[in-house]
């Protein structure tokens, strides 16, 4: 088996128990309360949030192109801070190594850049 982002995250059996831990955090965080509140399927949020993140770790490219047409855009810094937060979180949850932990944040980060980047080009 390749050693792989995907890989080394657990493959989709490890990579949902991160959303999972995620999303659960999401959910008790106040920042995001009326975000969930409204929430009619939170499973298939989760379903959505792990072939998001199963996209991202396999294909960067994908991801970016995915976030051009997902939740990320739509949110403010704060909450894409206290969202790597919370991934941050349910990586050491997950005993993930920090190696493996930076390569996940420069993914979200490059998501939220290329997004960022694209709103620039409109103006």
């Amino acid at each position: 088996m390749p050693n792989t982002l995907y890989n080394q995250l657990g493959g989709t059996k490890g990579i949902t128990r991160i959303v999972e831990y995620a999303i659960d955090a999401h959910r008790e965080n106040p920042i995001f309360t009326t975000r969930f509140e409204n929430a009619l399927d939170i499973e298939r949020a989760k379903k959505k949030s792990i072939e998001f993140f199963c996209a991202g770790v396999l294909c960067p490219k994908t991801c970016r192109d995915l976030a051009n047409k997902a939740v990320v855009r739509s949110i403010s810094e704060q909450e894409f801070i206290d969202v790597v937060d919370d991934i941050i979180c349910a990586l050491d949850d997950n005993k993930i190594d920090s190696s493996t932990k930076k390569d996940v944040l420069t993914i979200f980060i490059f998501v939220k850049r290329e997004y960022y980047n694209s709103l620039l080009k409109i103006f």
